[in-house]
């Protein structure tokens, strides 16, 4: 091997020398699994420090590119999958499409009883039967991912006729059925493989891996299945893109107002009807009926948010100063709080009367005009209570969720009732 310091560059010599080893490996002129050269020869082949060594050799076990074994010396690793989550729905696609061999053991395929879990999550009956599919992937041998499915056996039992070993399951279900997917939810987390899981991946008892759990879903929002995958860390790496969403400045006010809550990576949440939509348990707590008034009629935007200040003073949640406060924090603000076309945010600080973290949501009839030109007139007027970011964030990203899904949006300006408003917020 020759290496050659770039004394023209401002790169350390050390940094150089990890770049071109980088490249040795990526070009598979060393090998997986090769063991390097010990530290003293290496530098001394290459022209180097050992300390300069060190650094560079650093850098490669950072990312990923090699690994050291106390005892036994410096081994380069084993090619990484990279996931980009980019509108595919599974691991298959992404090696298909990407061009990457594999093969896929099939290790069951069968109707058990539901687990509790998987009936839970797929409405079903504790016990009833249910599909089961499990298999492991593996790249050039080596094993990947172990995928574990769970279906409805009522609806899809005609999977059990399937080769998996040739087709992912996906393709399977809109080749067979005709099904239309939609999109998938990924939960990832790193878990700890028991001997099962680490006898498949080729682990030990307790070593980590990389969990996900996923919900497939139809084009309309039903629930087709949930699956759980166990990665080999060493083997999988998760790339995902996240853009700012065009209604950033809801997000803004949240994080001003104390709260801390991002806006979800897709700036656009699927559509679908309201009998189907997820349950957004979390508010329940923050906004419960009495806080809700539907159809007000107000004179003027300043009336409005004194209005959804009573509301949370009168449970018991702000200070009489609170609905103030609110109108001067938007004076200040300006049209700003009018976050996206028709949806107002109001709130204040949380020195300015907050006893307790809670929301409160009027809905304008008819529609008032608190000074945006681009988002006015304001149909839906949602107030903000934060005595600190930590007890009520997953209530806080409901509301993103609910202010941002078209469907769920709208059917709550049309609620006839405070009940309505509310059921409409709750339904599973």
């Amino acid at each position: 091997m020759q290496f050659k310091v770039d004394r023209t560059s401002s790169q350390p010599l050390y940094s150089q020398l990890a770049g071109w080893l980088e490249a040795r490996i990526n070009s598979g002129e060393i090998h997986p699994d090769e063991k390097l050269p010990g530290e003293v020869e290496l530098a001394e082949s290459l022209g180097v420090s050992r300390g300069s060594l060190r650094k560079a050799i650093a850098q490669l076990v950072d990312r990923g590119l090699v690994v050291q074994i106390h005892g036994k010396g410096t081994f380069v690793g084993q090619p990484v999958n990279d996931q980009t989550y980019a509108g595919r729905l599974s691991v298959y696609q992404d090696l298909v499409l990407a061009g990457i061999p594999f093969t896929t053991d099939v290790l069951e395929k069968r109707i058990i009883p539901a687990p509790e879990r998987e009936a839970r999550i797929l409405g079903i009956a504790p016990a009833e039967a249910i599909l089961y599919l499990k298999h492991l992937r593996r790249i050039e041998n080596d094993p990947l991912v172990v995928h574990e499915s769970f279906l409805s056996a009522s609806q899809f039992s005609g999977l059990l006729k399937e080769d998996f070993r040739n087709t992912g399951l996906m393709e399977a279900i809109e080749r067979r059925y005709g099904i239309t997917l939609g999109w998938t939810t990924n939960t990832i987390s790193v878990g700890r493989a028991n001997s099962s899981i680490a006898g498949l991946l080729g682990l030990m008892t307790g070593d980590p891996v990389l969990l996900t759990e996923s919900d497939l879903f139809d084009n309309a929002g039903n629930r087709l299945e949930t699956g759980l995958s166990w990665f080999r860390p060493d083997k999988f790496k998760l790339q995902t893109t996240v853009r700012r969403a065009q209604n950033e400045p809801f997000y803004t006010l949240l994080r001003r107002s104390g709260m801390g809550v991002s806006r979800p990576a897709s700036s656009e949440l699927p559509t679908r009807p309201v009998s189907q939509l997820p349950r957004f348990s979390g508010l329940a707590g923050f906004l419960p009926v009495e806080r809700i008034r539907v159809n007000y009629t107000a004179e003027n935007w300043v009336d409005a948010v004194l209005a959804a200040g009573k509301l949370l003073q009168s449970t018991g949640a702000v200070e009489e100063q609170y609905g103030q406060a609110m109108v001067n924090t938007a004076r200040q603000l300006g049209p700003y709080i009018v976050v996206s076309p028709g949806i107002a945010v109001a709130h204040a600080l949380p020195h300015e009367g907050v006893i307790k973290s809670a929301l409160a949501m009027i809905t304008l009839n008819p529609p008032i005009r608190f000074g945006s030109a681009e988002n006015d007139p304001v149909r839906l007027l949602i107030a903000i209570a934060a005595l600190d970011s930590s007890q009520h964030v997953d209530a806080l990203r409901d509301m993103a969720d609910v202010l941002f899904d078209p469907t769920l949006r709208n059917a709550l300006m049309q609620a006839a009732s405070p009940e309505d408003a509310f059921n409409i917020l709750m339904k599973g």
